[in-house]
């Protein structure tokens, strides 16, 4: 074989093996971005759900009605139950102090990219590692004037369950509601609230659009995170209820 030969042989080998490499490199990338696109756009129509859930529970406490259900389709990553939020509103008339707890139980998407949408409380969250933003503020109003907390109490009545890569109905259905303060005398003059949730970051977001002011956030004897937000205020009106709705996955 000569020279020239063994050069264009050579040559050849070389070429194919350059475009081989680069077909393999870009199938390889072609396919993670087709997966990460898939996993946004998951997590794009999961959102979407949450808030039409929102929606429908705002239907139970605000409007009334007994039950709702939402539909869910969880293609990729599992929807379960969340570890407990609790509130606590504190309220103060200068003589004695007067504070209700309030137990939440978060339904929890997780997707395959571990971000996270939870419902909370009213709220919808959107997380991704220790980022987030608030989708939508909880039913709590904080003004100068009225203070007017209905806590969405969700609870679990399967409270174990995850469900994944299925459609799930999220059954919603009001058990009761709870009114533990009512006062239209302005009898207080300082309210505080405190949020113990993994998400405390996110509430002292949604806490600091309303008159809420000097929020702090730490971390309680169970090393637990929290936010605490006081209004310096004397409103007009309190008025402090709960209501208790009982949740269920089913599929």
């Amino acid at each position: 074989m000569t020279d020239r030969a063994v050069s264009e042989t050579l040559g050849f080998v070389v070429i194919f093996s350059l475009v081989l490499l680069t077909a393999t490199v870009a199938s390889v990338g072609g396919v993670q971005s087709l997966q990460d696109t898939r996993q946004f756009q998951q997590v794009e129509n999961t959102e979407r759900a949450f808030e039409i859930m929102a929606a429908n529970m705002a239907d139970i406490h605000e409007d009334g009605a007994p039950s709702r259900a939402t539909e869910i389709t969880i293609a990729q990553g599992s929807l379960r139950f969340g570890d407990t939020t609790t509130l606590n509103i504190t309220v103060e008339d200068g003589a004695s102090t007067s504070n209700r707890t309030y137990d939440v139980t978060p339904i929890v998407y997780e997707s395959a990219s571990d971000r996270q949408l939870v419902y909370a409380g009213g709220a919808v969250f959107r997380t991704d590692g220790d980022d987030g933003v608030v989708v939508r503020d909880p039913p709590l109003k904080f003004e100068d004037d009225r203070v007017l907390a209905s806590v969405v109490a969700t609870t679990a009545t399967n409270p174990g369950r995850s469900v994944g890569s299925t459609t799930v109905l999220v059954r919603a259905e009001s058990t009761r509601t709870n009114v533990s303060l009512s006062d239209r005398d302005g009898t207080y003059d300082d309210v505080w609230v405190n949020v113990t949730s993994e998400r405390a970051h996110l509430w002292q977001d949604s806490l600091e659009r309303t008159a809420m002011e000097d929020c702090t956030t730490g971390t309680n004897a169970d090393g637990d995170e929290y936010v605490e937000c006081h209004l310096d205020a004397a409103p007009e009106t309190v008025y402090l209820s709960a209501d208790v709705i009982d949740v269920e996955f089913e599929t």
